[in-house]
């Protein structure tokens, strides 16, 4: 079988460690020749066909990482805006500083990626696809994630309204992880741990608890979400969000 996304460039942002790996090592098996950034110097996956560091909440370095994925391999089919941040802490205890930075990174740097990546698709022939890796925070509140919850939701809105400015040339969709583990998710529910006093695997199972499925997601869970998203096998869909966290979101 030829691999799904053979002939394809697909852009990924935060591809050096978690999700972001596994989108590139994933979309690369497929066929796709892989465009990444991240904030180090190096990529850590030879499925990285062009690397470069990126800062994706500063307009500069994310149009010349754009520009650089165009000019290598002449167009963008598939951007997965994938790079986020998260961090704990209750509403009074959250700086100025804290909420900006997560704002920035999730909410300000997809729309500065998708605003690059979208005057490059939106003038070749086809146009393109992207996907906005959200949470379910969008969709179901909790405790001190109140700046991360308003960012992811602004991600998702975002998307609905992109959807319905670039149709039908460029299909916008999200997907909604729950709780993968990763060293960033792992990282954050030990700062709820200390954040509440709590034992670290006492607030480790009362998490796993509110999942109906009764387990946590594996990076390459959402992985084959956002490929499904992204190929042709989703060309009638856009403006989605598809929410991959168990039935998390049932609670």
């Amino acid at each position: 079988m030829t691999p799904r996304f053979n002939g394809t460039v697909v852009v990924i942002t935060g591809v050096n460690a978690g999700l972001g790996r596994a989108l590139a090592e994933d979309f690369g098996a497929e066929g796709a020749s892989v465009a990444g950034c991240d904030l180090a110097d190096v990529a850590t996956s030879d499925a990285v066909a062009l690397y470069r560091r990126c800062d994706i909440t500063d307009a500069e370095d994310v149009e010349a990482f754009i520009t650089a994925a165009h000019t290598r391999f002449g167009r963008i089919d598939v951007l997965v805006n994938n790079a986020g941040a998260v961090s704990r802490g209750s509403a009074a205890s959250l700086t100025e500083a804290d909420w900006d930075r997560i704002m920035d990174t999730n909410a300000k740097g997809t729309f500065l990626v998708c605003r690059a990546a979208i005057a490059v698709m939106s003038e070749q022939p086809g146009g393109g696809a992207i996907v906005n890796v959200a949470s379910q925070a969008a969709q179901r509140p909790e405790r001190y994630l109140s700046h991360y919850c308003a960012a992811k939701a602004a991600v998702a809105h975002y998307s609905r309204a992109l959807a319905l400015e670039l149709a039908p040339a460029i299909r916008v969709n999200c997907v909604n992880p729950g709780f993968v583990e990763t060293d960033m998710s792992i990282a954050s529910l030990q700062g709820y741990a200390r954040e509440t006093g709590i034992p670290y695997e006492t607030v480790r199972q009362a998490r796993r608890d509110v999942i109906p499925m009764g387990r946590f997601q594996k990076p390459h869970d959402i992985v084959a979400a956002v490929m499904f998203l992204a190929s042709d096998a989703a060309s009638e869909i856009t403006g989605d969000a598809l929410e991959v966290s168990g039935g998390q979101v049932l609670g």
